[in-house]
């Protein structure tokens, strides 16, 4: 039917959670803090700017940059 069991998909976390923490240590702190707010705790970057106390350009800047550094990191 297409739909993963609970058992494989946390076996994909073990394999994958790592991995993504060694990436997400390679982002600054502010990066990794845009990052989590908003692709993990799902707040706009609207939100995220206002909560960081920077101005959205910089949010939507820093977010855009640590998103690529992360698919590099992950090729």
């Amino acid at each position: 039917t297409g739909k993963l069991s609970l058992r494989h998909i946390f076996r994909l976390l073990i394999r994958e959670v790592p991995i993504l923490v060694t990436c997400m240590e390679q982002l600054s702190d502010e990066e990794r803090q845009i990052v989590m707010l908003h692709a993990a705790v799902g707040f706009k970057h609207r939100e995220i700017a206002r909560i960081m106390e920077l101005p959205l350009s910089t949010v939507l800047s820093k977010y855009a940059r640590a998103l690529k550094r992360l698919k590099q990191y992950l090729q």
